[in-house]
């Protein structure tokens, strides 16, 4: 899997040019959450970049948006918005 991946990333990305075959470095031991945790804690890590889903959010709290009875479209006038877009515009929190 990890090949194929880095087969798209260097041909969309064009990290290598050629149709050579993409030399990676193996940086986990294992390819589980220890084995990223584990090279995290190295310090060899240097940038992490996570890529989550729209769901994320709303195990923190923060409403969705479709949800019947608790998303924000339903729940419009208890957060005092007068439409969801202005959920995103600071102007309505600067009071």
């Amino acid at each position: 899997m990890m090949d194929k991946l880095t087969k798209i990333f260097a041909k969309n990305f064009k990290f290598n040019e050629s149709e050579q075959k993409v030399d990676v470095e193996k940086v986990l031991d294992e390819t589980t959450v220890d084995g990223v945790v584990k090279y995290m804690k190295s310090g060899k890590c240097k940038n992490i970049v996570v890529m989550v889903g729209a769901g994320i959010s709303t195990g923190a709290g923060i409403p969705d948006f479709r949800s019947p009875g608790s998303g924000l479209y339903d729940n419009l006038s208890k957060y005092k918005l007068p439409s969801p877009e202005c959920m995103f515009d600071i102007g309505f929190f600067r009071v």
